[in-house]
């Protein structure tokens, strides 16, 4: 099925379904809502709650958006529950787009697990986006991220036209955080009860609050083939729902982060201040449960992979590692920053799952040219890999198999006998490539 927006045919088939009750954060935008949707699942988690979250697309596995604990739940719950989505459709005559099955398995793997409350991140939109099927008195907070040109063809030709669909998840007698914005149209959108993000700094390094200071950030080189990390970067914010200063520690890269974590500070200040009207589902009391403490601990906590990740390979052969910087960002601002300084390897990538619509683009500027794996084992210091995030996908896909390989062949004893007779080493290892 193609794209067609609206709610028809997911509210068909709801009506024989079991009714989602879940307590339920909203959060549509155009930039940041996957960022967003993690830094308040982590902190709602540090929290002690049971948390659901929702994301698309998926990143490696259809199941790693849909997300208990964060954890991607198995891939048995996965097939199970979309198999009792698919029976319900054939039942009763309903014919769902991919979008929607997976929205309508993510929400009732929610309630069937009974999570404490679920962080949802709409697909495309928002007013007749899937995921607004959602019932009113679910909802506990809505939110925007930054809006921008975005699916034109779909959701308007303008700023303030994507805006407005985008803000239409608001509901009545709920807050409505909207986060920092860069065009002025949509600040202007108006609807529940509106919060703004959180004002968000960054600070020197405090050991009296931070601890240690870490190493500078460094490449491997010949005269050191360590590797150092960007380290997490200390901010401080003022929280209208506590009486405190928030000091803490950000692990997502990128100035855009601030703001991100802001919209998510803005979402779990307005859970404590502003409590919806008339109540929702929620029986939990969340004043008692998120304390400053584990607001920090859960932005300290935060994973978000191939968003300015970094990661390190080991090829055969080579005396350092090699370090690879996986950035799922696509749009054109970005693609041209990293283009004017290296030139771009184009190379395709894996279609993902339910989504045939999306292909490989290639661009214009003559800078572009085909690569082969082999190329990597060539860099000195840093490889991205970037503007689709879909090739991140495959990356991380491909160092998982073959992480996997290498640790059966250190089981057999660090080396084996190939088929041609060859011997085969671990000769490619790459750290922290998985969700």
């Amino acid at each position: 099925m193609s794209i067609d927006l609206s709610l028809a045919r997911i509210k068909q088939l709801y009506s024989h379904l079991p009714p989602y009750t879940r307590p339920t954060i909203h959060i549509a935008g155009t930039n940041g809502k996957g960022s967003v949707s993690s830094y308040l699942s982590f902190i709602l988690r540090a929290s002690g709650l049971k948390v659901g979250r929702y994301n698309s697309p998926h990143l490696v596995s259809v199941t790693d958006c849909i997300v208990i604990n964060g954890s991607p739940i198995s891939q048995t719950l996965y097939e199970t529950t979309r198999a009792k989505v698919q029976r319900a459709c054939t039942e009763h005559n309903v014919e769902l787009s991919s979008f929607e099955i997976l929205t309508t398995t993510a929400l009732s793997v929610f309630e069937d697990e009974q999570v404490d409350i679920a962080v949802i991140e709409v697909g495309m939109g928002g007013l007749r986006d899937a995921t607004n099927i959602i019932p009113d008195d679910c909802i506990l907070v809505s939110a925007l991220t930054s809006v921008d040109l975005d699916h034109q063809a779909f959701l308007g030709s303008t700023v303030e036209e994507i805006a407005k669909e985008k803000s239409s998840i608001v509901r009545p007698g709920r807050a409505f955080v909207i986060g920092k914005q860069r065009y002025q149209g949509v600040e202007h959108i108006r609807g529940g009860i509106l919060v703004h993000a959180v004002k968000v700094s960054k600070r020197n390094w405090d050991e009296s609050i931070d601890g240690p200071a870490p190493p500078a950030f460094s490449l491997p080189s010949s005269a050191s083939p360590v590797f150092s990390p960007p380290s997490l970067q200390p901010i401080s914010a003022p929280l209208p729902c506590f009486t405190e200063q928030l000091h803490a520690l950000l692990p997502l890269h990128g100035e855009h982060q601030l703001d991100n974590v802001g919209t998510a500070l803005g979402i779990v200040s307005a859970l404590l201040t502003h409590p919806p009207s008339p109540p929702s589902t929620s029986q939990i009391d969340f004043k008692a449960r998120i304390t400053i403490e584990s607001v920090k601990q859960g932005i300290k906590d935060t994973k978000w992979p191939g968003r300015l990740s970094f990661h390190t390979l080991t090829l055969a052969g080579s005396s350092k590692p090699t370090v690879v910087l996986a950035d799922g960002a696509h749009n054109p601002a970005s693609a041209a920053t990293l283009s004017s300084a290296h030139p771009v390897a184009v190379a395709e990538f894996t279609p993902p799952e339910g989504m045939p619509w999306v292909r490989l683009c290639g661009g214009s500027d003559g800078r572009e040219r085909s690569t082969r794996g082999e190329e990597v084992e060539d860099a000195q210091e840093l490889v991205v890999i970037a503007g689709s995030l879909y090739l991140v996908a495959d990356f991380y896909r491909f160092s998982r198999r073959i992480e996997t390989i290498y640790m059966l062949l250190c089981a057999r004893g660090s080396s084996s006998n190939d088929d041609d007779g060859s011997k085969t080493q671990g000769s490619f290892v790459c750290t922290d490539c998985f969700i």
